[in-house]
């Protein structure tokens, strides 16, 4: 095992997150009979799906969980073997378990909602769904909340060198050699992970300051962008010390690069300053093609 596998040992573990949806759908045979009736197809070549419950209503807790998933786990985390688990850096546990909670408890308030709703939801319904209602198709209170889970589990880093089983030498090697290609493929998902997180952000900041506006008297304006084009590259030089788990130099200078060049940008001044656009716009592409060079 080499050294930056025996960093992750100490300094990073893997995130297993989870959670199912009710999605308040269900497949409905007089459905496929009547296209086929209809059609003369074969029934067995489709299916008729209904929702027998809102959209609106089990769509907010869905959105919920994918941008929990999107916005948080993968900020403070990166990939791993692309087999549903993350890896989280050890200085980023803190936060990230902080705001899992939040998310736990925001979550298991959305369904207490959804499942007191449920009898009206369901009412309502039935007048949508008109002959395609049929009261087997719902489930209890008891068992549809059933249908939620949230769940979250940390695990330690494969380590190869901590493998005691009781199995032939040669059978030893092949498989401790394996846990250190994984590992291996691990490192390089969460620096390619990494890399990216730096390179969409200067993108992003780049691509906008380019576009071309004008007024009704054909002067010359600043595009219309988010003050969050800036406050994305801020949280990025605070969070690339901890992503950048392995002491990769040339992450470190990108972060550099990045808290000298854009960090410190007013948007403010962006708006109004053509020429401090123009400035900003060499520097991100300066850094993008630096990026470019390595990869």
């Amino acid at each position: 095992m080499n050294n930056a596998e025996n960093i992750l040992q100490k300094k990073a573990m893997l995130v297993f997150f989870s959670a199912s949806v009710y999605t308040g759908k269900k497949k409905d045979n007089r459905g496929n009979k009547a296209v086929s009736d209809k059609f003369g197809n074969d029934e067995s070549i489709g299916n008729f799906t209904k929702r027998i419950l809102p959209k609106e209503k089990t769509d907010k807790i869905q959105k919920f969980v994918s941008n929990w998933r999107n916005q948080v786990l993968y900020k403070y985390s990166t990939p791993w073997l692309h087999k549903g688990e993350t890896m989280v850096p050890v200085a980023n546990y803190n936060i990230l378990m902080d705001k899992e909670r939040e998310a736990k408890v925001t979550f298991e308030e959305y369904v207490n909602e959804f499942i007191a709703e449920y009898s009206e939801n369901k009412r309502n319904q039935e007048k949508l769904l008109n002959g395609l209602y049929q009261e087997t198709d719902y489930l209890s209170e008891y068992k549809l909340k059933k249908k939620f889970s949230w769940n979250i589990d940390f695990y330690p880093i494969p380590d190869s060198g901590n493998l005691l089983i009781d199995i032939v030498e040669s059978s030893f090697k092949d498989i401790s050699s394996n846990m250190d290609k994984m590992v291996q493929i691990g490192i390089q998902n969460s620096l390619s992970s990494t890399w990216k997180k730096v390179f969409d952000a200067v993108k992003a900041l780049s691509d906008k300051l380019k576009e071309n506006r004008t007024d009704k008297e054909g002067n010359d304006v600043s595009p219309i962008f988010r003050d969050s084009l800036i406050e994305n590259i801020r949280d990025l030089v605070n969070l690339l010390p901890s992503l950048n788990i392995i002491n990769d130099p040339a992450l470190e200078q990108a972060r550099i690069d990045l808290e000298n060049d854009l960090s410190g940008i007013d948007p403010d001044d962006l708006r109004e300053s053509k020429e401090t656009r123009h400035e900003i716009v060499q520097k991100a592409d300066k850094i993008l093609s630096d990026i470019g060079k390595l990869f």
